[in-house]
Parts: structure tokens; sequence; C-alpha cells
């Protein structure tokens, strides 16, 4: 299936095998779909909603192309949002990982600068004089002494520089949201995710369970990709 014929079909509401989006995402990766053409498939993956397995291949395709971690993650959790709840919120996740750690807790946490969102967990540890852009030596060295990492994902994911353009042109969350906390490179066994709306929960947690996670807390905080305390969270739990 070309990148065009899974474009008309999509349009039509007609969902793509795991397989399929594999192929498209991958040639997204590769560079091989113009500007164009990628934004009218994620939008139309948009409207017509994503299934679980169409994440999942896109899922694939950037782990097939992801820098490893020269570390055993086996043993570690990571916390992340989505973001792209629109809620201008500050990054909490960060320093959930960081009260994690100081309780024992080993946490390898997969993070960005903001795309969409306010901030991202990059920009608050360089907010605090801290480097992000470890290389992944490093970023195992820091595990191994401190049980406490982070892996800016540009870094292990260079096929992602390729649609960084055309998210932000486009402003607005996409399934390009949902990616980040899928895709840890460490694949840790174990993940707390904030998702930005309750009718992804379902999906983050089917597509992390398909993909080798082994437990896997998915919530929505009345708005938020956080638990909210002031306010009903919804929270899967497998």
């Amino acid at each position: 299936m070309t990148p065009r014929e899974a474009l008309l079909g999509l349009v039509k509401r007609e969902s793509l095998s795991r397989q399929e989006m594999r192929g498209i995402m991958g040639e997204m990766m590769d560079g091989k779909v113009e500007d164009a053409l990628l934004a009218g498939i994620t939008v139309a993956l948009l409207a017509k909603g994503e299934t679980p397995q169409e994440i999942a291949g896109a899922v694939d395709a950037l782990r097939a192309r992801q820098c490893p971690f020269p570390e055993n993650g086996e043993d570690a959790i990571d916390v992340c949002g989505t973001g792209g709840d629109r809620s201008g919120s500050v990054n909490l996740s960060t320093a959930v990982s960081f009260a994690l750690a100081g309780g024992g807790v080993k946490v390898i946490k997969h993070g960005n600068r903001a795309v969409s969102s306010r901030a991202g967990s990059a920009d608050v540890l360089e907010a605090m004089g801290l480097r992000v852009d470890m290389t992944p030596e490093d970023a195992a060295r820091l595990y191994r002494e401190t049980g406490l990492t982070f892996l800016f994902a540009p870094l292990y994911h260079p096929a992602l520089r390729i649609v960084s353009g055309v998210r932000r042109e486009l402003g607005i969350r996409t399934f390009f949201n949902l990616l980040g906390p899928l895709v840890n490179p460490a694949r840790v066994p174990r993940q707390v995710v904030g998702v930005y709306g309750p009718d992804r929960l379902e999906t983050v947690v089917d597509v992390l369970i398909s993909t080798g996670s082994r437990e896997v807390v998915a919530l929505f905080g009345d708005g938020l990709d956080e638990s909210d305390l002031s306010s009903t969270t919804t929270m899967l739990h497998y």
C-alpha cells in the first residue's frame, strides 16, 4: 500500500492494519513522503480516530529505527505524559520521577522538549541547569550510579526529525503525541502514562501491552494528562 492509497482509505474512514501502518510510518520516517501528504495522513488518522493496531504499527516502525540504550531497563519504570492536553499546566512527570527515585524506585525517563504543549520534560531539566543531550553511554552510567536517568528522544529517534516540521505547522495533537510514551528505548516493563483524552486510555494500554510492557497505568484527570487531585481522574491499570 502506498501512502497516497492509505490517505484515500483513511478519508473514507477505513482503518489500516498494523502491518500497513508499519509500512506507511516507515516511509514517513525514511523521508519518502512529502510534507503535504504526511500532514494529510496525520490529520485523516486524527479525524477517523486511530485504532490500537495503527498506533502499534507506528510504534513498530519507530522502534525499528531507534538507537539502542546500552543498559537493561528490566527493573525500571517510566512516568510520562502525552502532552497535548491544551491546559497550559506545568510538566509534572519530571518532578514525579525525582520523587520516585528519591524513594528508591529506578526510573528511566524518556522525554522531549515541548512540541504541542507548553513545556516538555527536557525544557524543565534544562531550566534546572541539567544536561539532557547525554550520550546513551553517559545516560546508562548515570542510571547505574543513581537509579535515575533521562533519555532525550531526539537522540534515540532521529527519524522523528523528518516529521517535526509538519507537527509544528499543524500545531494540534495527533498520534505523534501518543508515540513518545510508547517507545522508551530502554523497553521498561512498567509505565505510568498521562493521556490527553479519556478516549485514548484504552489505546495506550492496549499498545503498550501488545508491544511488551507487563504493567501499565494510563490516566486522565479532567482535562489534564495528569492525575487531578481536585477533580475526577479516570484510570486504567493492566
